[in-house]
Protein backbone atom coordinates (compact mmCIF):
# COMPACT_ATOMS: atom_id res chain seq x y z
CA UNK A 1 0.00 0.00 0.00
CA UNK A 2 1.50 3.38 -1.39
CA UNK A 3 1.71 6.02 1.43
CA UNK A 4 -1.49 8.57 0.90
CA UNK A 5 0.91 11.51 1.81
CA UNK A 6 1.73 14.66 -0.61
CA UNK A 7 5.47 15.37 -1.62
CA UNK A 8 6.69 18.41 0.48
CA UNK A 9 6.97 20.50 -2.37
CA UNK A 10 3.31 20.44 -3.03
CA UNK A 11 2.75 21.86 0.25
CA UNK A 12 4.28 25.08 0.09
CA UNK A 13 2.31 25.06 -3.31
CA UNK A 14 -0.64 28.53 -3.19
CA UNK A 15 -3.19 26.07 -4.75
CA UNK A 16 -4.40 23.26 -2.53
CA UNK A 17 -6.58 21.83 -5.20
CA UNK A 18 -2.60 20.28 -6.54
CA UNK A 19 -3.06 18.16 -3.41
CA UNK A 20 -2.18 14.78 -4.64
CA UNK A 21 -4.18 13.99 -1.33
CA UNK A 22 -6.78 16.27 0.43
CA UNK A 23 -6.94 15.24 3.85
CA UNK A 24 -7.50 17.78 7.02
CA UNK A 25 -3.92 16.97 8.64
CA UNK A 26 -2.66 17.93 5.42
CA UNK A 27 -4.41 20.81 4.66
CA UNK A 28 -3.90 21.98 8.20
CA UNK A 29 -0.37 21.48 7.89
CA UNK A 30 -0.16 23.32 4.61
CA UNK A 31 -2.36 26.53 6.17
CA UNK A 32 0.04 26.42 9.26
CA UNK A 33 3.06 27.08 7.01
CA UNK A 34 1.56 29.46 4.99
CA UNK A 35 0.42 31.81 8.34
CA UNK A 36 3.84 31.40 9.63
CA UNK A 37 4.92 32.74 6.17
CA UNK A 38 2.33 35.77 6.05
CA UNK A 39 0.74 33.79 3.46
CA UNK A 40 -2.84 34.02 4.31
CA UNK A 41 -4.28 33.67 0.75
CA UNK A 42 -4.88 30.33 -0.58
CA UNK A 43 -6.66 29.06 -3.69
CA UNK A 44 -8.18 26.14 -2.90
CA UNK A 45 -11.33 25.24 -5.24
CA UNK A 46 -13.95 26.10 -7.93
Amino acid sequence: LPLLRNPEFLMDNNDLTSLSYIQEPDILYALKNRFKRECIYTYFGI
